[in-house]
This record gives structure tokens, C-alpha cells and sequence, in this order.
């Protein structure tokens, strides 16, 4: 006896095994391969929906990156004191762009030109900070991933700016 199912349970299925996959690696390749051939509409809803997320990725992408070149255009010299100053100054529309500090700090280490990101770094290795363990990370981080290091300065500064606000 075969047994058949809706579009609905198809796309459940579907579901299924994409978080199966997740959980296993690969597997139900058949499965899958049937469903999409019996059902063409949800591999054009596929495509839809993956050219809209390459669509909007892309975009966010650009509005990002537009941030990080305001800010590598306004900043000659880049220290953490300078980062967290030019932060503060923009805050309104880095967060049009920016859903928090730590996407900032790593779109600001991929986009800044490596001179000044060079700068930065070194800055970055002469400051102390809030513990031993930031400490040590100041000073053993490869220089890629230092933009780590960076955020806590940036939350720090924007938690007391907001508390200097609220005060008033």
C-alpha cells in the first residue's frame, strides 16, 4: 500500500531532515530527491526563498560595510579610544546597520585596511584589560582575531554612556 502526502506534509519532511542533517551530517538523500520531484512548487519556493536571503544578506552587507568606510574616511589614527569615541559619536547610525558591538568590531577588523588595522592592533596590545584573563588575550590573540578583544571596550563604554544618560 503507498501512501501519500500533502504539500504540507512535505514540507514538514523537508524540515525533518534538514535538522536531521544538522544533527547527523548527511542522509535521506532519496527521500528528499522524491519529495522534490513530486512536488516542483516547493523547489521553486526554495529558490525564491534563497535568492530573497542572498538578496537581503547582500544588502546588509553593503549597509555594513558603508559603517566601516565612514568610519576608516573619519579616523586617521586608530586607537581604542578612537574606535569607542567614534562608536559613541555614531551610535545611532551604526545601529541602523549593526545589530550589536561584537558585528561591528569584526566588520571593522575585515574592512579596515591593514596599515591602519596594523595600528589599531598595537594600540590594542599596550592596554589593559578589565581582568588577567583580558589581559592575556591582549597579549597572546592572533592579530586576526583580536577583534574580540575589542568589543569589551566598546560595551563598557556604551553601557556608561547609557548610565550617564539615564542620570540626567
Amino acid at each position: 500500500m503507498a501512501m501519500t502526502i500533502n504539500g504540507k506534509e512535505a514540507r514538514e519532511i523537508l524540515s525533518a531532515i534538514e535538522i536531521a542533517r544538522g544533527e547527523c551530517g548527511e542522509g535521506f538523500e532519496t527521500l528528499e530527491k522524491k519529495i522534490l520531484t513530486s512536488y516542483p512548487e516547493i523547489v521553486m519556493e526554495r529558490k525564491f526563498y534563497n535568492n530573497e536571503l542572498v538578496h537581503i544578506c547582500n544588502e546588509q552587507h553593503a549597509k555594513r560595510k558603508t559603517v566601516v568606510d565612514k568610519y576608516n574616511s573619519e579616523v586617521e589614527h586608530p586607537t581604542v579610544r578612537n574606535v569607542v569615541d567614534w562608536y559613541l559619536t555614531n551610535e545611532k547610525f551604526i545601529r541602523e546597520n549593526y545589530s550589536d558591538e561584537i558585528c561591528f568590531a569584526g566588520d571593522l577588523f575585515e574592512y579596515t585596511p591593514r596599515p591602519k588595522l596594523n595600528e589599531l592592533i598595537e594600540n590594542m596590545r599596550g592596554l589593559k584589560g578589565r581582568n588577567d584573563y583580558e589581559n592575556q588575550l591582549l597579549k597572546e590573540r592572533k592579530d586576526m582575531e583580536m577583534w574580540h578583544c575589542l568589543i569589551p571596550f566598546i560595551e563598557q563604554a556604551t553601557y556608561l554612556e547609557r548610565a550617564k544618560r539615564m542620570k540626567k
